[in-house]
């Protein structure tokens, strides 16, 4: 890996968005733990905001380096390469 992607891998960290994928887990771990029902599916929710934590965060990923990609003037089949190889490890 180049040091231009291992920057896009460490450019990409959110901290703030540490709170939310705790109450993601959060929310799964209470629903599967304790047999208190709350009358709503509350481990769905969490799902669900674990899910869109995991698109916005991918997704700027590979915005990010189709950008690179561009001022590189070179196809964004190489980044993509790279990501799934990421993706897949």
């Amino acid at each position: 890996m180049t040091a231009q992607t291992e920057n896009i891998s460490q450019n990409n960290y959110v901290k703030s968005l540490d709170g939310l994928r705790f109450l993601a887990v959060s929310l799964v771990l209470l629903d599967h733990w304790t047999n208190y029902k709350m009358g709503i599916p509350v481990s769905y929710f969490g799902v669900s905001l674990f899910f869109v934590l995991s698109g916005y965060l991918i997704t700027g990923i590979l915005l990010k380096a189709k950008a690179l990609d561009l001022a590189q003037n070179r196809t964004h089949g190489r980044s993509l390469k790279l990501f799934y190889i990421r993706r897949t490890i």
